[in-house]
């Protein structure tokens, strides 16, 4: 036995494994993170490249430099830093508040090329011997996979309940026919006509009249209940104020936190009460939406699982400081999809991330130079939001000539969020906008001060669904010092 130790032994200090487990442990490491809910196959091609890719750098670099133990511990490091980037930025940038004031993200960046370029010459440069260093890198990744391996098969139970709730759904459900149609239309960051007046002197209502000539009822003094997109969305669409404590002050807080919101958002009350009802569901956001996939991926929120493995990483975190998102193709898909015509009713969530920062466009819907975000300046705000109103009355006539009878929801997440004064910054981040279509026309059950979390109460009402509660119209401010 003790030969067969010393062996083993000696096979772990003499040759390297572990620059082709990294990648496997990454791709792990987020199926766990985001509780397993991604399909078997969407898996596959990360798998295949993240065990390639280190193979072959190590190969390449035995073969210029013929030094093995060395090129498998640089792979290791390039693999791991550029991998795990995002998670390495959050964690320093979350040890204190003097690191994350000073630490900008381009310095890092910085930081991390030094790193990798310091540790390459000291790997082939030096006189001392690495088996030791090989040996802890080899049993460290082992036992790093293997405990994700292990939450793994945990995980696998939570994927088939939310199995077993679409089977639930399918068995419970109608036809759905002659119902009307509803458009769930969400920009993202847009703050109320009094939260323009009073902070950037800016009349919203030649916007706000023209909806009311259509038809629509505006909410004037409308707030949301949480100041965060994933914590108003979920309250919003679950009728419920969130039982989680959202005073994040860790990346594993934030984390977990997020994961129990985004499963509250994909398994929602209020999409399910309509896929019972007979609705299909035309999902034209950034999350998960019962058995739907996100239409697009934002890399700060919730995208589909190969967009989330890239948003981890340092080459794509460079490349997003210099690109910028498509919005208008959400926009046309839901003017596409409003032309069609078929049996079933159809429910339409479609998640605009206009006026929210970066600001690219002017007014006009030119893009600007930079994509800096400027949010020191009202202006690049003021712009895109007035560019965003062409955009939505745009998509609203078109839905109107198509769907006369349809119920639209024109709302906001949340408020403006970057203002200096910090009072005024924590109680406007909850003004948002709230404009409804009811093609009755009767909006007696509105109120001036109605909140998020409240509605779809009277929509609920008029289709004769399932009654919701009406909930208290307070807000709960979502703190997150972990990034």
């Amino acid at each position: 036995m003790s030969k067969r130790w010393d062996s083993l032994f000696e096979l772990a200090r003499d040759r390297s494994f572990h620059y082709s487990v990294c990648g496997i442990f990454f791709l792990f490491y987020n199926i766990n993170e985001l509780n397993g809910e991604m399909e078997f196959d969407e898996t596959l091609i990360p798998f295949v490249v993240l065990l390639t890719l280190p193979v072959s750098l190590k190969l390449l670099l035995t073969s210029i430099t013929n030094k093995s133990i060395p090129s498998a511990i640089f792979t290791t490091t390039v693999m791991l830093t550029t991998l795990f980037y995002a998670h390495l930025f959050f964690l320093f940038t979350s040890s204190s508040a003097f690191i994350k004031n000073f630490l900008k993200e381009g310095y890092f960046i910085l930081l991390i090329v030094f790193f990798i370029a310091g540790i390459a010459l000291f790997l082939f440069t030096t006189k001392r011997g690495l088996k030791t260093l090989n040996l802890y890198l080899n049993v460290l990744l082992l036992v790093y996979l293997a405990m994700e391996v292990v939450i793994l098969t945990v995980t696998v139970g939570r994927v088939s309940e939310g199995r077993a709730l679409m089977e639930y759904l399918d068995k419970s459900r109608v036809s759905g026919q002659g119902r009307p149609d509803v458009y769930f239309i969400v920009t993202d960051a847009y703050a109320n006509a009094d939260n323009l007046k009073k902070y950037w002197n800016y009349n919203n209502n030649k916007f706000i009249n023209a909806l009311k000539e259509k038809g629509f009822y505006y909410i004037p003094h409308s707030r949301s209940n949480y100041n965060n997109t994933g914590s108003s969305m979920a309250s919003m669409l679950n009728n419920e104020f969130l039982t989680e404590d959202l005073n994040l002050n860790s990346t594993n807080r934030y984390i977990e936190t997020q994961k129990k919101i985004i499963s509250k958002i994909k398994n929602s009350r209020v999409f399910q009460e309509f896929y019972l009802k007979g609705y299909d569901i035309y999902n034209l956001s950034i999350f998960d939406i019962l058995n739907t996939k996100p239409f697009y991926f934002d890399r700060f929120l919730y995208p589909n699982f190969n967009n989330y493995l890239l948003s981890k990483t340092l080459p794509m975190r460079i490349i997003y400081r210099y690109t910028y998102m498509d919005h208008l193709s959400v926009l046309n898909e839901l003017e596409r999809i409003s032309k069609e015509k078929q049996d079933r009713p159809k429910i339409v969530y479609c998640h605009l991330l206009l006026p929210h920062h970066p600001y690219i466009y002017d007014s006009t819907g030119a893009l600007r130079p930079s994509t800096n975000p400027s949010f020191s300046r009202s202006e690049p705000y003021l712009d895109q939001l007035k560019y965003t109103n062409k955009l939505l009355e745009k998509s609203i006539d078109t839905i109107l000539r198509y769907n006369p009878k349809s119920f639209i929801i024109l709302t906001s997440d949340h408020g403006y969020r970057l203002l200096k004064n910090e009072p005024d910054k924590t109680k406007e981040s909850f003004e948002n906008f709230v404009c409804l279509y009811f093609p009755d026309g009767d909006y007696s059950e509105l109120y001036p001060t109605m909140t998020s979390i409240n509605i779809f109460n009277p929509i609920f009402d008029k289709l004769h669904f399932e009654r919701l509660r009406r909930e208290t119209d307070t807000v709960n401010f979502f703190v997150n010092k972990a990034f």
